[in-house]
């Protein structure tokens, strides 16, 4: 099973640290008595805010109740006017109104207003570029609408603006230059658009007072221009998931007022201090994410003076030396993610057991050795841990039960040893516990304690070398949200408890190539949450329970390599989200069930060595089917031209039975197989010429039949062997 991985791509949600001076706030009215007279231009603005109106359907009613020729507009939802002698519209604030609708150029004739705030009011369409008309403009909020086409270059002409908000809408094309005279600009937010290209050089020369900026999860390219590591008030910078390649300006590392640095997910490259970034100082940080690029070099010491960092994420680099013990002086941090480096060997740093604070700590594919430190215990905060694919030995540490919040505990692909402490059921709040492929033993008595743990959905500890029998009490008290139970490759024995069946919100049960024996029980085959079955490689005997049909949500079931015996239950073809069926290995009898023909999703079946008689249905329909093994049976009768509706197919082996009778004509639709197996049947008549013809395949079989003729010249018969075709004496030239 794979390893469940911890969140580190994450859209930062933190306050905006910004200063944004009160007269980007509303303009309050300085007179809301009387109807403006049209002789100072309020006659304009009054056309203005009905040609926006006019674009909007206004589905709530908001506009079309109160916008009326019979008020004041300085008395309108969301309008609001100033100036001294005359009343003009100084903003518009609809935030969070479901406007629906386009925005009207006309709003451009709005000369006076220096607030224009609607985001999330369901606008669509481009942003007009008479917007650049409002010179006295200072905050402009269009974000969270579905606002499409470019960002106007026009806007470069509001000198005044110092807020621009235009995140998650749907604009395209690149940042235009232009924006660069925005000299006032204290915020500017693109994030969640498809703006592309790159960011220009001298976008924020002329923006000092910036403090935050977000461009991040675009599809920005190019490398990262230097004026943005000289921006002199910066506390908030995302460039996150983006395309951005190359090195990063040393500024940007060197910034006295950065509080959260998110470049995540783009192809930055080189070191972060040392040749070419010469020094790192972030005295302000409090996040710092470069998570998925290409860094190098070493993790910079200069880390440890950054007193008030909470969140380090540093994974899926190439980072080297060792992961460093001064992080345990950063007390204030919660987060640590290191995942995926090209660290040296070196053990865990027991330093690590000083962060208090400690919430996340992600050391998975860091090259660790030896054992995990005792002193993690200390870690009371901590709630996941990921130390997968790593060289460590030892035995799980007794004092990870202390970790009384822990959620997420990942331990996989290491060298562990030893029986599983008994305190692992005192991390009560766990939810995952992941302790695959390592070589851990004993018995399985710590399922008894993990009923303590009444949050747990994911329990995976296959690949060890567990012993024992699954006690029934102890298996069936375990959490009832547990959705997967994997506790294969081990050394189980004795029989399958029914009280697996109490887990009543499983859906993978996985306990392949164990020990088990004896039947299944019937009470697991009603388990309608399960979508993945595995039992194969086991001594499990007796008949599939005739109410198997009751899996109603099963999308896999492997049985195979067991001593089952008995006919197929007819009702396994009523399981309609059923895509791989796995039986091969045991010994069923009777004939296939005709239904299991007709299953809609079905990719895979493989019924191979079985004792399974009788002739194939004549009505396969089986259109998504990739792979099909009936081989190693007593099958008869002739191959159904209803195969040869099965274009999907790319693995066909029916051989070592005893089918009669030519190769179908309908296989010649069959051009997607890349394996056809029909050796050791009765098949007569001469191999198709239309074989010749399948280009992509690759092994043909037709070995020991009654074919006789010409053999087609071309692709798979350019290399065929004599193996491939002996045994068919009638065949022309197979000896020559």
């Amino acid at each position: 099973m794979a390893s469940l991985s911890f969140p580190v791509s994450i859209t930062i949600s933190i306050l905006l640290l910004l200063i944004i001076s009160s007269s980007t706030t509303i303009a309050a009215a300085s007179s809301r008595s009387g109807r403006p007279s049209k002789r100072n231009g309020s006659s304009t603005d009054l056309a203005a805010l009905l040609a926006f109106k006019a674009q909007l359907s206004d589905p709530a009613g908001i506009l079309g109740g109160n916008w009326t020729a019979t008020t004041s507009f300085c008395k309108w939802v969301g309008v609001s006017c100033g100036g001294r002698l005359r009343q003009r519209v100084a903003a518009i604030e609809l935030a969070d109104v479901p406007l629906h609708g386009a925005l009207s150029p006309h709003l451009g004739n709005l000369s006076f207003l220096s607030v224009l705030n609607l985001t999330n009011a369901s606008l669509a369409g481009a942003i007009p570029g008479e917007i650049g008309r409002l010179r006295r403009l200072k905050l402009l909020d269009l974000g969270h609408n579905a606002l499409s086409g470019g960002v106007p270059a026009a806007i470069g002409n509001l000198t005044m603006l110092q807020l621009v908000h235009l995140q998650f809408n749907h604009l395209s094309g690149p940042i235009p230059p232009e924006l660069r005279c925005l000299r006032e600009l204290r915020a500017m937010n693109v994030q969640r658009n498809y703006l592309t290209g790159s960011i220009p050089n001298d976008l924020f020369n002329n923006t000092p007072l910036l403090t935050h900026l977000d461009m991040g999860n675009d599809s920005l390219s190019g490398p990262i221009p230097r004026c943005i590591g000289s921006l002199p008030l910066l506390q908030y910078l995302s460039l996150q998931v983006n395309n951005l390649s190359g090195p990063v300006p040393p500024g940007v590392f060197n910034m006295s007022f950065l509080r959260v640095l998110s470049l995540a997910t783009n192809g930055l490259s080189g070191a972060i201090s040392g040749p070419g970034n010469t020094s790192f100082s972030l005295p302000a940080v409090e996040f710092f994410s470069v998570h998925q690029n290409r860094f190098s070099g070493l993790i910079p010491s200069g880390f440890a003076a950054c007193r008030r960092l909470q969140s380090l994420y540093l994974s899926v680099n190439s980072f080297q030396g060792v992961v460093p013990a001064w992080l345990g002086e950063l007390t204030a941090v919660q987060v640590i993610s290191l995942y995926e480096n090209h660290f040296d060997a070196a053990p865990i740093p027991a330093a690590l057991s000083n962060l208090t604070m400690l919430r996340l700590l992600d050391l998975q594919s860091c090259n660790l050795t030896g054992p995990i430190p005792p002193e993690l215990g200390q870690l009371r905060q901590l709630s996941g841990l990921n130390l997968n694919s790593n060289l460590l030995t030892g035995p799980v540490p007794v004092s990870l039960g202390n970790l009384c919040n822990m959620i997420y505990l990942e331990l996989e692909q290491n060298m562990l040893d030893g029986p599983l402490p008994m305190t692992i059921g005192d991390m009560n709040s766990l939810t995952e516990l992941l302790l695959a492929e390592n070589h851990l033993q004993g018995d399985l008595k710590f399922l008894s304690v993990l009923s303590k743990c009444s949050m747990l959905s994911a329990l995976q500890f296959h690949t060890n070398h567990f012993t024992g029998t699954l006690v029934p009490d102890h298996v069936g008290n375990l959490s009832s949200y547990l959705q997967v139970f994997d506790a294969s490759d081990n050394i189980i024995a004795g029989g399958l408890p029914a009280t697996v069946s109490n887990l009543t919100g499983l859906e993978i049960l996985d306990l392949a190539r164990n020990q088990l024996q004896n039947p299944v029980p019937e009470p697991i085959m009603m388990m309608d949450s399960i979508q993945w079955l595995d039992l194969s490689g086991n001594r499990l005997s007796g008949t599939i329970p005739s109410n198997a049909a009751i899996l109603k949500n099963v999308v896999y079931i492997y049985l195979d390599s067991n001593q089952f015996s008995g006919s197929i239950p007819s009702g396994i073809g009523n399981l309609t989200k059923l895509e791989i069926l796995i039986l091969c290995d045991n010994q069923f009898t009777s004939t296939i069930p005709p239904s299991l023909f007709r299953l809609d999703r079905l990719l895979g079946i493989d019924l191979s060595q079985n004792l399974l008689s009788g002739a194939l249905p004549i009505d396969i329909s089986l259109k998504q089917m990739n792979m099909m093994d009936l081989s190693t049976n007593h099958l008869v009768g002739s191959l159904p031209d209803s195969l040869g509706q099965l274009q999907m197919m790319s693995y066909l082996n029916l051989s070592l039975n005893s089918f009669h009778d030519p190769i179908p004509p309908s296989f010649e639709k069959l051009t997607s197989l890349q394996t056809l197996d029909l050796s050791h049947n009765n098949i007569s008549g001469a191999i198709p010429k239309y074989l010749a013809n399948f280009t992509i395949l690759t092994s043909l079989n037709l070995s020991f039949n009654k074919l006789q003729g010409h053999i087609p010249e071309g692709c798979v018969f350019s290399n065929i062997t004599r193996q491939s075709l002996e045994g068919n004496p009638g065949l022309c030239a197979i000896y020559a």
